[in-house]
């Protein structure tokens, strides 16, 4: 009965202790450059993807070949724009230390997008609606 109690003590600590995390999959990826032109990214064709996001806390871990991970800091915005949709934003570092920023732009249909943004090239994934 002791091992009993014991055992729940600790699986009730562990939950208690333990941050909620949110997981997302991504459909599409897209890749782009900075052109100093126009000023904004470039973004190529899409790659149809299965990546998986995993948000707990301020890190943000990306279930790619290269296992990313960013792990959010400052936000520095958090918007709505005109067409609805609700933007946020962080400055970043990923997991080499490199700084970025990570955007989470959230669409009226309940689609999202997730971007990692560096000063030269950018990544973008799309996640569906549940």
């Amino acid at each position: 009965m002791k091992q009993f109690i014991a055992i729940t003590a600790l699986f009730f600590a562990f939950s208690f202790t333990t941050k909620a995390q949110s997981v997302y999959y991504s459909t599409r990826a897209y890749s782009g450059n900075w052109n100093s032109y126009s000023q904004q990214y470039s973004w190529g064709s899409p790659n149809y993807t299965d990546i998986r996001f995993t948000m707990q806390g301020n890190m943000v871990m990306v279930g790619n070949r290269a296992n990313d991970n960013f792990n959010c800091g400052t936000q520095y915005i958090n918007r709505y724009d005109s067409d609805g949709s609700h933007v946020y934003g962080w400055y970043a570092t990923d997991k080499d230390g490199v700084s970025c920023t990570f955007k989470i732009i959230k669409n009226n249909d309940g689609s999202q997008w997730f971007q990692v943004l560096y000063n030269n090239i950018a990544f973008s994934y799309f996640v569906p609606a549940n």
